[in-house]
């Protein structure tokens, strides 16, 4: 029953609150409980990937970013990127330029969307003076405060180009030229 494993999660972050595998199953307690602010807030508990980001300041969510460049770091999966890739649009409205690092052959569905300014794939060609901030994608729901009324739904907001499309299908590509 999940309002008995829900309570389970809750009684055992209060008896030990800094032990990461208890908070971050509360997390997801609180997530599926639709408590999102507060199950975002507790999933950063999680253990951060080693990102190539060093000299680069995290970014807050409180740090003004109008005239910034904020690097948003993968994390996760292929489909974390295309999900969390809707919190991009509230960084280019508080006035950043972004860049999303993205896996490589993910790349070509998030060149030329409008709330990804440029795409890296290759973490060796990050140079920490290019950016004033970097956050993790999967972040960026704490960081801005997500309310279940309030997450980005944008419709079709991933459109695959046609010809990665019979790329994947086996078909020729479409000579243009």
């Amino acid at each position: 029953d999940f309002e008995k494993a829900f309570l389970d999660h809750q009684k055992a972050f209060n008896v030990q609150p800094t032990n990461m595998q208890i908070c971050l199953g509360y997390s997801y307690a609180l997530l599926r409980y639709g408590k999102f602010d507060q199950g975002w807030t507790l999933f950063e508990c999680r253990p951060q990937p080693p990102h190539h980001t060093a000299g680069i300041r995290l970014w807050d969510g409180r740090a003004p970013l109008e005239g910034k460049k904020i690097l948003v770091m993968r994390e996760g999966g292929y489909g974390d990127s295309i999900l969390f890739l809707r919190w991009m649009a509230e960084l280019q409205d508080r006035g950043a330029e972004t860049f999303l690092h993205a896996w490589e052959d993910q790349a070509g569905i998030f060149v030329g969307h409008p709330w990804v300014n440029h795409v890296l794939t290759d973490e060796e060609s990050i140079n920490p003076k290019n950016f004033d901030y970097c956050v993790s994608i999967l972040s960026l729901p704490a960081l801005l405060h997500c309310e279940a009324d309030k997450i980005p739904a944008a419709e079709r907001y991933i459109v695959a180009h046609p010809d990665d499309v019979r790329a994947q299908r086996g078909e020729p590509r479409v000579d243009r030229s």
